[in-house]
């Protein structure tokens, strides 16, 4: 009789999705091209892809904004995309994203053997590079960008001279149609920041936030960029030789001031009258709420939307209480709270003092405030708490918290074993963690790993770092339960089998240091699902074997990052 309860079960499940499918597929065509947005290309292609011939239809012919992002693909998947499907659809292709970082190691090479030039992408409008090092691809690239509305960089740290970052800067200043471009570390600091010798009517705007610059040069800037709207990246020196000049179109700033200067910060604000929004950082210094209210009156009459964190160190026999108290009464009138309704935060950690908005929350800390005022009724230390998504230092649960708050929204979790008590009860909820690094040594018990794993279903990625060597073993492990896609292994390998853990066994990405050619072919072939297997240098492993034992279709070569990693990515 159980029997057959479970065979009528199964069929009334089975009855239900086709109901579902059928329900689906009765929907027009416009709808589910609508549905299609919601999805990056890969996915589309993993879901409707043959389903049947009307949805290869749809997608092949119909389907015209395929947002195809590359940086966490297997070798596998990406080869049989390029080889099968971007033939097809290098009109309907609307941002692309490539990456050559350790997990998809030598992927721009790759792709551009599959497809020659960017420009064969007759409607693309975005772009993004990633851990690109090799200035000849990156100039090459640029002069196939001419359509591209958007463009970014990020990572793409190499050494090169000052007149190919040169280059590099004129040749995107020479693209007709660039309105946005993002550049995340594309040179060595050294070199600084260079201005363009082209004019580019079209670029509207710049996130550059990783390059310092000093304020005469953002006035050069403008000049060959007169249609700027927007503007993030970082002054510095802004005392020396400070010439004001108006810029009108800019309408909205992000900037991070490294050295501090109030007199030459009012006239910066003199030369944008027509901003509307600001996200100010000051790292070194703090400005109080009168002095705000006086330059925002006088220079910024259009601001809108203002956001601020600054945050300043003291000598330790300063009052610290009175300091912060001070701060936050400054902000404490009309203009702010009525008038903008722009509320702020002031609170201590040990002898520093922090000030910001509450339109910019701390996402991460490694401290917590000592002290903790506000502007708002509403606000408070949990508040500040919910907020909190990566604490990062080990050793942060060891220090005194009040007993009273909560961490509800950790994504990103340091933490030392053994485990502070007042830990269980501060974070009790584990729902939104995707990323865990944990510290264990000869005093981590089975009972505490298992009590932190039990109320952890799945990691995006699991980092163990064993500071005694030989202390964690496999049984240890294996009673854990949670699912993980990306492993990081530290200090204890010799003492593990990493191929016999339960907890690996559906991972996709596992960061280890091996020494034996042969146990890592073992790895690949009992990993089935692993796309990227990245190994500590050491010096006994030869990429030219593994080259030879491996298949041709994987990508191998070392990283030249800061342990250069031997990446193979499958």
């Amino acid at each position: 009789m159980n029997h057959c309860w479970k065979e009528k079960r199964t069929c009334a499940c089975v009855h239900s999705n086709i109901c579902k499918k059928m329900k689906f597929e009765s929907l027009p065509n416009e709808i589910i091209l609508d549905l299609f947005d919601y999805f990056d290309g890969i996915e589309l292609f993993d879901l409707f892809y043959e389903l049947n011939q009307r949805f290869t239809w749809l997608l092949y012919r119909q389907y015209r904004t395929f947002r195809l992002n590359f940086t966490s693909i297997s070798k596998r998947k990406f080869d049989f995309i390029c080889q099968q499907h971007l033939p097809n659809l290098t009109e309907h292709v609307y941002s692309l994203s490539l990456s050559n970082g350790i997990e998809t190691i030598q992927q721009i090479e790759i792709f551009l053997l599959f497809q020659p030039s960017i420009e064969n992408f007759l409607h693309l409008q975005s772009l993004t590079l990633s851990y690109l090092d090799t200035y000849e691809i990156i100039i090459k690239i640029i002069r196939q960008c001419s359509r591209i509305h958007h463009l970014k960089f990020y990572r793409c740290n190499f050494t090169i001279k000052r007149s190919d970052f040169q280059s590099i800067i004129d040749g995107i200043w020479s693209l007709t149609n660039l309105i946005h471009c993002e550049m995340d570390d594309i040179s060595e600091r050294r070199l600084g920041f260079c201005i363009p010798t082209k004019i580019s009517t079209s670029l509207q705007r710049l996130t550059w936030i990783k390059f310092i610059v000093k304020l005469n040069e953002i006035n050069t800037l403008y000049e060959y960029t007169p249609n700027l709207r927007h503007l993030s990246i970082s002054i510095s020196d802004p005392h020396i030789d400070y010439q004001p000049s108006i810029l009108p179109s800019l309408r909205s700033a992000h900037f991070i001031f490294h050295t501090f200067d109030l007199l030459d910060i009012r006239l910066f604000f003199q030369n944008i009258p027509n901003l509307s929004r600001l996200n100010i950082e000051i790292l070194f210094n703090l400005i109080d709420g009168y002095e705000w209210k006086k330059m925002i009156s006088q220079y910024l009459p259009r601001l809108r939307r203002f956001d601020f964190h600054m945050k300043s160190t003291f000598a330790s026999d300063e009052n610290m209480n009175e300091l912060v108290r001070s701060y936050i009464e400054s902000f404490r009138n009309s203009f702010w709270i009525i008038k903008h309704q722009w509320f702020v935060r002031s609170y201590s950690c040990k002898t520093t003092i922090y000030l910001s908005t509450l339109s910019n929350q701390c996402a991460h800390t490694d401290t917590f405030p000592d002290q903790f005022l506000s502007t708002h009724s509403q606000d408070s230390l949990q508040k500040f708490s919910n907020n909190l998504i990566e604490i990062s230092d080990e050793n942060f649960f060891d220090n005194p918290l009040p007993t009273t708050i909560r961490f509800m929204n950790i994504q990103s979790l340091t933490i030392q074993f053994p485990i502070s008590k007042q830990f269980w009860s501060i974070v009790s909820n584990f729902d939104c963690l995707r990323q865990l690094t944990i510290y264990v040594n000869t005093n981590t018990t089975q009972t505490e790993l298992n009590r932190l794993f039990d109320r952890i279903f799945h990691l995006d990625r699991l980092s163990i770092n064993e500071t005694i060597p030989l202390c964690f073993q496999e049984s240890t492990l294996n009673t854990l339960r949670t699912t993980i896609d990306q492993f990081d292994i530290q200090g204890c390998e010799s003492s593990i089998n990493i191929i016999h853990l339960s907890l690996i066994r559906h991972c996709q990405v596992l960061f280890i240091q091996i020494d034996n050619h042969e146990n890592i072919l073992d790895l690949i072939k009992h990993l089935p699902n692993l796309r990227a297997l990245i190994i500590r240098y050491d010096e006994n492993l030869s990429i030219e074997w593994l080259k030879e034992h491996l298949s041709s279709t994987y990508s191998i070569d070392r990283d030249l990052g800061f342990d250069k990693p031997i990446c193979i990515w499958k």
